[in-house]
């Protein structure tokens, strides 16, 4: 299981050392506040206001910047051909008590689908002693 651990961490590694030099490409799929502090992956990010990249060379891989540039996280994501789409751009979170995981990301207008993430260890452990996720949505100015 470590084994596989390892290398699942450096195969996303590379995977987003590949996709940088395609980021000077990149274009905005979105702007959005968000007015807490949530998890993406193993990330914890503050509340404020994001803007949210992806990369056409490599559409999976989605990238977060804070709106002062001082918070940049870049995540892979997998298509969700299930997800809702009501006409709006928008992040979609689940909330355990106060601790908030970005769950999918919905652009309304590039994306044929919604982006899904993974849920990280932490959201996996509250899932596994029996917290029941509450969904947020915040949606894009």
């Amino acid at each position: 299981m470590n084994r596989v651990f390892k290398y699942a961490a450096c195969l996303s590694a590379a995977l987003m050392l590949l996709a940088l030099p395609s980021f000077g490409q990149n274009y905005t799929v979105l702007k959005v506040n968000v007015p807490f502090d949530f998890v993406i992956g193993n990330n914890s990010l503050p509340a404020g206001t994001y803007v949210i990249y992806r990369s056409p060379a490599i559409p999976q891989i989605i990238l977060f910047q804070s709106g002062d540039h001082k918070v940049s996280v870049g995540f892979q994501t997998i298509a969700d051909g299930a997800g809702v789409r009501d006409g709006a751009s928008q992040l979609v979170f689940r909330r355990y008590g106060a601790e908030y995981f970005l769950s999918q990301v919905i652009s309304a207008y590039t994306w044929p689908n919604p982006r899904q993430l993974m849920k990280s260890p932490r959201e996996r452990e509250l899932l596994a002693s029996g917290q029941n996720p509450e969904k947020v949505i915040i949606v894009s100015k």
